[in-house]
């Protein structure tokens, strides 16, 4: 039969009201404090898979390029990147908000006066964002339209076309003071595609953009 006083020892071994206020309350400050870095991480998250994902389908139309040995156009538009817009003349390029990117190939037949063109893949070209109210990765370029040759090189004879990824809901870049860390593919006229950061301007950083 226990004592009175390992009885006593026995009740006070967990914890009292006060103590988990104390500890709830704790957690609760702890997780306020890590919620702005949170969505920071999952913001700039979502800025580097679109912009990888965009990379990725630029090496591809690349490489649609040199295998079809034929001319790939990569070509960024509001419209949608369907098979039946593949062969409408002045597709709607839109430097803003969420455009879509569509792939064809070009060809000219012999005795042709017009190229033929094949329409590859289309698909939106950022991922959605945090929120649900429409706030989406935005896309700021400088070309609508890239076109591959089979070298494997551009048709551009100079400048870079640049495609910079940025999230407005989450705030400005780093390189404006604010906390999201936009990303940049970049296409050089020798066909090089790179993905970077265009904060980055030590020469001998690989994360360095093109100029």
């Amino acid at each position: 039969m226990r004592s009175a006083t390992a009885c006593k020892r026995h009740r006070s071994a967990g914890f009292s009201l006060i103590e988990l206020m104390v500890a709830i309350g704790l957690l609760g400050a702890l997780a306020a404090l890590g919620a702005p870095a949170l969505l920071t991480f999952m913001d700039n998250s979502r800025i580097r898979a679109s912009a990888e994902a965009f990379y990725a389908t630029v090496q591809q139309a690349r490489a649609e390029a040199v295998r079809r040995n034929t001319a790939v156009d990569l070509v960024l538009t509001a419209d949608a990147p369907t098979e039946a817009n593949v062969d409408t003349a002045g597709l709607a390029n839109d430097g803003a908000g969420t455009p879509n990117v569509l792939v064809r190939s070009r060809f000219r037949p012999a005795g042709a006066t017009e190229d033929t063109l094949v329409f590859l893949q289309g698909k939106p070209i950022v991922e959605g964002a945090r929120g649900g109210g429409g706030a989406t990765v935005s896309v700021a370029f400088t070309d609508g339209t890239v076109t591959f040759t089979p070298l494997s090189n551009t048709t551009k004879t100079s400048g870079v076309a640049n495609y910079t990824f940025t999230l407005p809901s989450g705030g400005a870049c780093v390189a404006d003071g604010g906390p999201m860390r936009c990303l940049r593919v970049a296409i050089s006229p020798g066909g090089r595609v790179q993905l970077c950061d265009p904060v980055v301007s030590a020469e001998a950083d690989t994360r360095r953009c093109p100029s």
